[in-house]
């Protein structure tokens, strides 16, 4: 609800957001609601999106999946399913670097629970971070050839 939210979120925005940023904001904050409006009337791109989103967790679960495999880790791919939004979470909180701390702890307090110790947490975590680096690379690489002009 728009109105709601515009009433919890402005005296957020007066204390904390800088004054030549709150013009740029506001246009966007009408522009996300207009957005939202036009995309609850398309019910077919609400379908295709929540698709594609399902294809692309499927993705992202397989390939932690394969991970683990690699490193000799037995874990379910149901169980592993279901705690990597926590995992992913925690991983992109902006309280460290790449990760590194955050998703360590979460994985180790996860696999207490599957019966896996803190020494498999930390190699799947440490295994995450040098793979997430390896993809950012291949990223760099297309942007160097065809960057995006801003």
């Amino acid at each position: 609800n728009k109105e709601r939210a515009e009433k919890f979120l402005r005296p957020l925005f007066h204390i904390f957001v800088p004054e030549k940023y709150k013009h740029k904001l506001k246009s966007s904050f009408g522009d996300f609601y207009q957005g939202i409006n036009l995309l609850l009337k398309n019910k077919i791109a609400i379908a295709k999106a929540t698709l594609f989103s399902f294809i692309a967790w499927w993705i992202v679960s397989l390939q932690y999946y394969l991970l683990t495999k690699a490193i000799r880790i037995e874990i379910n791919y149901f169980i592993l399913f279901m705690i990597l939004p926590s995992i992913i979470l925690v991983e992109i909180l902006p309280i460290s670097f790449s990760g590194i701390g955050t998703r360590d702890v979460a994985l180790i307090w996860f696999f207490s629970f599957v019966g896996l110790g803190k020494d498999t947490a930390v190699a799947l975590s440490l295994t995450i971070l040098m793979f997430s680096y390896i993809y950012s690379l291949a990223g760099l690489v297309l942007w160097i050839k065809n960057p995006i002009k801003l």
